[in-house]
């Protein structure tokens, strides 16, 4: 029992640092994709793809992308129709309105449409992925707090009892009452930590 903590809390700071914090995972038109805002690509676990981001105006944001095979697809995007669905990320819209230069591959690459909601959705996934990493590791460092408070109310419940009665009791010792209780309530505080510690677990996890 004393080795568990420590190890949930290495496994915790492992999973923190293996999360990403400039590559956006997303799914878009059913398409799982990795957004590197550093590198400026774009996989599709197949092929790499670049990209350009260009303000044009304060509405209005130009998306290039370069496919492998030297094809460039364009798509200016505007604050009225970028609408964030969850994992969709951007709705769909009736029709392309982007324009490719070049003959574009539809049985090899990923629409260019796709691709662009992508590269332009990345910042604002960025913020989600990081918000969850701070939840992801939050939960679980309180759950293993909470934890480690249970096994210490297990292992040693008189000096629970002198925590508690420090500054009103001088010699006393505690009753069996309180012993019991400190068991139930350590039980309760490990149960309660774990359900925190496998939550914030997951959540990183979902990063990877």
């Amino acid at each position: 029992m004393k080795r568990l903590i420590p190890l949930l809390l290495c496994l915790v700071l492992l999973l923190s640092g293996c999360a990403d914090q400039h590559i956006a995972k997303m799914e878009v038109d059913g398409v799982e994709l990795w957004v590197d805002t550093q590198a400026k690509t774009i996989s599709d676990g197949e092929n790499v793809y670049a990209y350009t981001l260009e303000k044009q105006n304060g509405l209005e944001t130009e998306v290039t992308i370069r496919y492998p095979d030297g094809v460039i697809y364009r798509r200016v995007f505007s604050i009225e129709v970028y609408v964030e669905l969850g994992d969709t990320v951007v709705q769909p819209e009736p029709q392309d309105q982007g324009t490719y230069t070049g003959t574009f591959d539809e049985s090899r690459y990923v629409r260019g449409l796709t691709l662009a909601r992508a590269a332009y959705s990345a910042k604002g996934m960025l913020k989600e992925q990081k918000e969850t990493l701070g939840k992801g590791i939050g939960f679980s460092i309180f759950g293993l707090l909470i934890a480690a408070w249970g096994i210490f109310m297990l292992r040693q419940p008189e000096d629970v009892w002198h925590l508690n009665h420090w500054h009103s009791v001088s010699g006393g010792e505690p009753t069996q009452f309180f012993l019991d209780r400190c068991y139930v309530g350590g039980i309760i505080s490990i149960i309660l930590g774990g359900i925190f510690v496998i939550s914030g677990v997951f959540k990183l996890f979902s990063l990877l």
